[in-house]
This record gives structure tokens, C-alpha cells and sequence, in this order.
């Protein structure tokens, strides 16, 4: 990823929008009109984000942090720390308001040709707006120095203070206001290198808040890494986390069938055959069940399955062909572990069936009867979502 790369990104990620054609009227078409919807139409969804409240909320939260900042006086600036587990739609949402924002500032709708800028010298320079780098693992100083000198299109070769030193003034030549971090997890923080990761996040988000810049940290789980712990960091550290989707308690089934309620609005009036429904209602324990709440999840099963029933000639979504829809291996191993706790007897089952057995039922340890009550609980059996 370079500059040229995130601005073509940036201008060209809002996909034309899709007409929706009834089936009825699709069976109609001719071979070539109906390949041409088709292609469109995988395109389409394939492109189209799950939009729901909780993302729209933590997106409004940080374009107000990135406003304040923006406004803010000169100097060390809050840094935004979005974190969230693997799937859950972090990197989706990051880039998402990043490219809006992007739109909102760059003039230009060529995807070919960086934006302009004049700089004291009166020398005209690309103006990049937004550093976006994604970090390997162990990154150091120096790997993050050469990310950053590679997106922006400068010499990578040096010795850490002079790659240093590099990245602060293309930082200002080239008019950088937001630096995003993604996976920032990778940074090496561990023995003789942690002192020095944290204090250079320190110093780039200080340089980056004498220009009204501001900085997003993007990690999986980075309320538990050394970034969130240090002091300084977490003194001026907004912190945001994205969750899976939950079915309980009931509040949270409630928010699990507002989100399936907008995808079902979005997606299924390509098939405008099924009942409206089947998704926030008649699906929506079973949807749970196969994603677990996991965004990503949820939109390649329900693309997919949506997809497949409209090529299969098929009227309505049965739960056949969505428990046949391959997801990703940490999906389908939580899925096995779910519908496996499902089918075990609850203690208290076990012991009316001893009883009427004529047996005595032995004496349960704490822990035991803890664990023997567990399959009475939330992930014992996932019961159909209503409203």
C-alpha cells in the first residue's frame, strides 16, 4: 500500500449503487442481460459493508475525536485506540470513515492523480492527506519508519535517527493529518525494545499534533498489549471497542436483530421472493449460531446464501442451504462447540432421569455443578430470536 494506492481506494469506495430487479422480471431478461445483473450483483454485495448501529456509533466517536483534534492547540493530541477481535470489522470500519473523510478534504475525483499542495518554498508537492500502513510482526522503530517512508514514496535505506527524521518532515512537507496504525498488536514491545516502540508513538503522535493531526491505533485485543498500558499513552488515549454481536441478554438480541433488520433491508430486496423476516426472525438464532456475532461472518453467510438461493431458482432462504455455507475456521470451530454443548443433558435433566431411574444421583462438587449447569446457560441451545 503507497499513497497512489490508498488514494484510488479512497475515491473510488462508494460503488455505484444496484437497481433491484424483481425475479420475475430477471427470468425475463435474456442470457446476456441476466450474466450482466449477475456479475453486478456479486460485485455489489460483495463490496457493500454490514452497516449497523454500534459501527455507526464508534464511527461517529472517532470523526468527533478526529474534529477536536483538528481544532484542538498545537501539541500532543488524542490518539483513538480501536480494538476488537480478528472479524469483528475493525480494519473495515477504520478504512470506511477514512476514505469518507478523505472525500470530504481532497478536491480531486481522479483515482490517477495524487492532490496538490504548495509548500513554503513555493515548491508544489503531492499532498497526502492520509498515511494508512498496516505493521508486521515484531515491528520496531525501524520497521515502522520504513512503512511509513514507503507509503509516502521516500528512501527507505538508513539508520533509525535519519529514517526518524525523514518520516517528521515528509510528515509536514506532504500535509499529513491523520496517521493510521493497523495491527498495531504487531508492535514489538517486549524486553529491550518496549521502551523505545512506546516513547516513538509518543513522538510521532506529538509531531503529528503540532500540524492538528491525529493518530489511530488499530489492534486486535489492545486492551490486554503493553500499548494501552503505558501511562503516558493511556493519559491521552480514547479508547474504542468493537464486540461480536450477543444474544443475551435480551437487550443484546434486541441490538443482534436491529443490525440483521438493515441487512435484510439492504440485500434482500434482490430477492424480492423471500419473506420479509426470514432473517431478524425466523433465521436469526440459527444466523447467531453459525457467526457467533462476528460481522465479518455474518455478511459472507448471508451474501452468500441470498446469492445462492436467487442462482439456485429457489423462492425462499431455507435453513439447509445457510447451515451450507462455508464460513471462516474459527466460525465453523465455535459453531461444533456450541451445537455440541447443545446436546448435552443439564444437571438437573441428569438427575430427574436417575431418579425415575430409581438411582441416587452423586454428590457434585462446586466446580462440577458449575460446569454440569452450564449447558442451562447461553451457549447450551441457541433459541430462535423473535421480537
Amino acid at each position: 500500500m503507497n499513497s497512489h494506492d490508498w488514494h484510488h481506494q479512497a475515491v473510488t469506495s462508494q460503488p455505484s449503487g444496484l437497481k433491484p430487479i424483481t425475479v420475475r422480471k430477471f427470468e425475463r431478461l435474456n442470457q446476456q442481460e441476466q450474466n450482466e445483473h449477475w456479475t453486478a450483483l456479486n460485485r455489489w454485495m460483495a463490496a457493500q459493508p454490514i452497516d449497523c448501529p454500534r459501527v455507526r456509533q464508534t464511527s461517529t466517536r472517532m470523526q468527533a475525536e478526529v474534529l477536536r483534534n483538528e481544532y484542538a492547540p498545537r501539541g500532543a493530541k488524542t490518539i483513538i485506540g480501536l480494538s476488537a477481535a480478528n472479524g469483528v470489522g475493525k480494519s473495515t470500519l477504520i478504512k470506511r470513515l477514512a476514505h469518507q473523510l478523505y472525500r470530504e478534504t481532497v478536491p480531486t475525483t481522479d483515482p490517477g492523480i495524487l492532490p496538490t499542495r504548495t509548500v513554503g518554498t513555493g515548491a508544489t508537492v503531492d499532498w497526502i492527506p492520509q498515511v494508512y500502513i498496516t505493521l508486521r510482526a515484531a515491528s520496531r522503530i525501524q520497521e515502522v519508519n520504513t512503512a511509513l517512508l514507503s507509503f509516502l514514496g521516500y528512501p527507505t535505506i538508513g539508520q533509525t535517527r535519519a529514517t526518524t527524521t525523514r518520516v517528521v518532515e515528509a510528515i509536514r512537507t506532504h500535509g499529513v493529518q491523520l496517521l493510521i496504525l493497523d495491527d498495531a498488536h504487531m508492535l514489538k514491545t517486549s524486553q529491550a525494545d518496549a521502551r523505545d516502540v512506546l516513547d516513538y508513538l509518543k513522538f510521532l503522535n506529538t509531531e503529528l499534533g503540532e500540524l492538528g493531526g491525529t493518530m489511530i491505533l488499530v489492534g486486535a485485543n489492545l486492551e490486554d498489549s503493553d500499548v494501552y498500558a503505558d501511562a503516558q499513552i493511556a493519559t491521552r488515549l480514547a479508547p474504542l471497542q468493537l464486540q461480536p454481536h450477543a444474544i443475551f441478554p435480551v437487550s443484546e438480541r434486541a441490538r443482534f436483530q436491529a443490525m440483521l433488520r438493515g441487512v435484510e433491508e439492504k440485500f434482500m430486496c434482490h430477492l424480492d421472493t423471500a419473506t420479509t423476516g426470514t432473517l431478524t426472525n425466523e433465521l436469526a438464532g440459527e444466523i447467531w449460531q453459525r457467526t457467533q456475532g462476528y460481522l465479518g461472518d455474518i455478511h459472507r453467510l448471508i451474501t452468500t446464501v441470498i446469492l445462492e438461493t436467487f442462482d439456485a431458482g429457489e423462492d425462499v432462504i431455507t435453513r439447509e442451504r445457510l447451515r451450507a455455507v462455508p464460513l471462516s475456521a474459527r466460525a465453523t470451530a465455535a459453531e461444533a462447540s456450541l451445537r455440541e454443548a447443545a446436546t448435552q443433558r443439564s444437571r438437573r435433566t441428569e438427575n430427574r432421569r436417575k431418579k425415575k431411574a430409581g438411582s441416587t444421583p452423586p454428590a457434585q462438587t462446586p466446580s462440577q455443578d458449575a460446569a454440569g449447569s452450564s449447558s442451562d446457560g447461553p451457549t447450551a441451545a441457541v433459541p430462535e430470536t423473535k421480537e
